[in-house]
This record gives structure tokens, sequence and C-alpha cells, in this order.
């Protein structure tokens, strides 16, 4: 396989994971209340100036960065040499994020959120992904990452999305926890004691 096919397939798979969350932004905002839109000032207000500034560094790092690197030879001065297999595996470890991301915008069907905030009516959801992770997408996201930095052997497109999304979530789950605990209370604590986060307990 050509090098550059691995570029080819991360921009592919960029665009597929836009793909799989169509349903459950449709979904979303068919059974969104008035209340529950919120204007782009609104979001960056209630994520804080800090969240919205990592998380354009982490779009510009995870999705504009590897289309210059793939078009252009802006970054050769940033090349590394990578073994073939990690670029296989990337590859793999992509469509597996891929997969979590559908089944978590799926299971969390009308209930989710591009920000951090409850919902008019709704749940703690807690069947299929849920049963075993908190925060799917968020791992989703690191797998991506991971990916990226598999597939591209570059250090600034390769690695800039991992880079920015792990403070991103290292700042959005405490702030998410809070106004899950503070929603649904002691259900909602029960459910961390037993289910991992970004990560499955292996208990």
């Amino acid at each position: 396989m050509d090098p550059l096919w691995f570029n080819y397939l991360y921009l592919a798979g960029i665009l597929f994971t836009y793909l799989v969350r169509i349903p459950g932004v449709i979904k979303t905002a068919r059974h969104s209340k008035k209340e529950d839109m919120l204007s782009p000032k609104d979001k960056v207000k209630r994520e804080g100036i800090l969240i919205s500034v990592i998380m354009f560094f982490w779009f510009a790092a995870s999705q504009v960065l590897p289309i210059f690197y793939t078009f252009t030879n802006a970054f050769a001065f940033a090349e590394i040499s990578r073994p073939f297999w990690l670029g296989i595996l990337g590859i793999v470890v992509f469509i597996f994020a891929l997969w979590l991301l559908w089944r978590a915008h799926h299971d969390l069907g009308k209930n989710w959120s591009s920000t951090v905030q409850i919902r008019s009516e709704q749940a703690v959801v807690t069947q299929g992904i849920y049963h075993f992770l908190r925060h799917p997408i968020y791992s989703a996201h690191i797998l991506w990452g991971l990916a990226q930095a598999l597939m591209l052997p570059n250090w600034l497109a390769g690695w800039g999305g991992l880079l920015f999304i792990i403070p991103v979530f290292l700042i959005r789950i405490p702030n998410e926890e809070k106004a899950m605990v503070d929603q649904f209370g002691n259900a909602y604590v029960a459910y961390m004691e037993k289910v991992g986060g970004v990560f499955p307990k292996l208990s």
C-alpha cells in the first residue's frame, strides 16, 4: 500500500465521523424544545472560553492540518518514520472509534447534546454501550486521536488531535458529571460507581 493511502483513509474517516452522527443529530433536533436550543454565543458561555479555544485548536489539529499534510509539503520538516503495521493498526483503531461513536449516538437518542447541558425530559441512559462506559463518545474521540497518530507519520499532523482532545475531556467530564449528579442525585452516583468513564471497569 502506498503510504499516502493512509492519509486518504484518515480523511475518509473524518467524513464518516460526521455521517455516523447525522441520525442522532436529527433525532435530537426533532425532540428539542425551544428552551433547549442554544445560540453559538450561549454555547461558548456555557462551556467557557478555555474549552472553546481548545476545541478550536483540536478541530484544526485533527481535521484541518491533516488536509494540508496530505495535499502539500508544508509539514515535511516534522516527518517521522513509522512501521507499516502501525498504519494498519491505526485503520483498525479508527474503524472501532467510528463504530463506538455511532453506537453511542444511537443509544443516547434524543438525550445527546453538543454542550454540557441538562435538557428538558432528559434521562440517564444506561443501556447499550452505556452499560459499559459513561462517556463512550469521549472514548471514541480518544481512539480517533490515537488512530490519527498511527496513520499520519508526522509530529504536527499526527499527534495534534490527541494533544488537544485530552485536556478538553479533563475539563469537560467533571463538569458533566457534576451536572448529572445535581440533576439525578444518587441514581447517577450509583451509575458512576458501577460503570467506567472513558475506560470500562474490569470488575
